[in-house]
């Protein structure tokens, strides 16, 4: 992934560490979206392209926790990295439970920042393309359903005693009497090799 094509969200109250990281973060090729408050970064539109929230854990009004909450709710799956001086061993576990990709303490050294952003990033492409992959089963077999009825192309697995390879094939018969040996998990396990 090219760094330029990742954004960098920081929302931290503290103006100084703020601009520091921004700084940082831009002089290492990466897009930055500085906020001062949570409810600032929640008011502005996420791009759709790889991205990472760095996320202070004590703000005024809504904190960080509060914040990750708000997202969750949203079914947004930006990654969040906390970044605090006041971390203790039960917040960042509740933190890492609710789904952050890590918890840094302040002062953090340069390559540990990175290479938690770099992690992160990694696994929001991961999450994305595992999106995809879902997003084009669901197309399959709704176009399988489309098809029922008809002369199809259709679904031939593995059955439960036979060791044959799993194949595409074209029938001329309905679609209802397909697959009927095979076990439901069985297809689908099936369905997933070929993708």
């Amino acid at each position: 992934m090219r760094k330029s094509s990742a954004v960098i969200h920081v929302v931290d109250d503290d103006s100084s560490f703020r601009s520091a990281i921004g700084e940082l973060l831009s002089a290492c090729g990466y897009e930055v979206s500085l906020h001062k408050t949570a409810t600032e970064f929640l008011a502005c539109p996420l791009s759709s392209g790889p991205a990472c929230l760095l996320l202070d854990l004590q703000m005024d009004c809504l904190n960080g926790l509060q914040l990750q909450d708000r997202l969750s709710e949203r079914g947004c799956s930006l990654p969040i990295v906390f970044i605090s001086a006041h971390g203790d061993i039960p917040t960042t576990v509740q933190t890492i439970k609710a789904g952050a990709e890590d918890f840094v303490t302040k002062p953090v050294t340069r390559d540990k920042l990175l290479k938690t952003i770099e992690r992160a990033l990694a696994r929001y492409e991961a999450t994305q393309a595992q999106e995809d992959r879902i997003a084009t089963i669901r197309s399959l077999f709704a176009n399988l359903r489309r098809a029922k009825g008809r002369s199809s192309i259709f679904w031939c697995g593995v059955s439960r005693t036979s060791r044959s390879p799993t194949t595409w094939a074209y029938r001329s018969e309905p679609s209802s009497c397909i697959g009927t040996n095979w076990s439901r998990s069985s297809r689908r396990a099936r369905l997933l090799s070929l993708l």
